[in-house]
């Protein structure tokens, strides 16, 4: 297996001067630049240091940057009345009220009807002997995590000692899912050749187009493999054993 270290930090701050790039040919247009508005309740320091890193990053590419640092006695009438005097980019049916005013486009009702419906699902997933709601989801988030690390962990290894696969990324904490490419196959043609066996592994740049093509994968990408909570061994075994009758020499 050949591996691929990506550098992020690299990744980052490419993306950062195309999209400087970008800014500059708007504003030699006569468009103006795009602003930033950032609200920050309180001094937690991770906050601030999130806050600061995209405030100088505005400052690196000719985005302005707008910040209101606010004490944490702040009331929720105070913040949203400063809210109400923000505006941004969206659609011209979307409503101008706080907070649907941020929303790109028509709310997505019928997925906000089912919210309820889908937190006392996973409440009752594996909810153990606890008793009030909270309890129970975070019982059954806990033993989730913990079924789906151990599973992933079998797909990586059984992926990974497939001939001439490349993996991208190994992030210590992530959702369980892989993204890989076979040398000398298409992904688009594998994605196709698996749906023919029944195996849903789909290819593209997963809206991540620019990382895509920092890593040299284009605009078609590659191939991705996830998991979810009803996802078993069986289910890894037959997308490993469909992949090894395409990719073996």
């Amino acid at each position: 297996m050949s591996a691929k270290i990506i550098d992020g930090k690299a990744i980052a701050e490419n993306l950062l001067q195309d999209l400087k790039k970008e800014i500059d040919v708007r504003s030699k247009k006569g468009i103006r630049n795009p602003s930033l508005a950032v609200v920050l309740i309180g001094s937690n320091p991770a906050s601030s240091i999130y806050v600061k890193n995209k405030r100088l990053a505005c400052e690196k590419i000719g985005v302005k940057s707008i910040a209101y640092d606010l004490p944490n006695e702040t009331s929720e009438k105070e913040l949203l009345t400063l809210i109400e005097t923000l505006n941004n980019d969206k659609l011209l049916p979307a409503t101008n009220a706080v907070p649907e005013r941020f929303e790109f486009g028509t709310l997505p009702y019928e997925l906000m009807a089912g919210c309820i419906a889908a937190v006392d699902f996973i409440a009752d997933m594996a909810p153990g002997s606890a008793t009030t709601r909270r309890e129970r989801i975070v019982n059954s988030m806990n033993a989730l995590e913990k079924y789906e690390d151990e599973l992933l962990e079998y797909l990586e290894s059984c992926i990974e000692a497939l001939p001439g696969v490349t993996m991208y990324g190994h992030a210590s904490r992530r959702t369980p899912t892989i993204y890989f490419s076979f040398t000398g196959h298409a992904s688009a043609d594998i994605y196709k050749a698996m749906a023919a066996k029944k195996v849903t592994l789909p290819a593209s740049n997963f809206y991540a187009l620019e990382v895509s093509r920092k890593l040299g994968l284009g605009d078609a990408g590659a191939l991705r493999a996830g998991l979810a909570p009803y996802s078993t061994r069986n289910d890894v075994d037959r997308l490993v054993a469909g992949l090894l009758e395409l990719v073996k020499p």
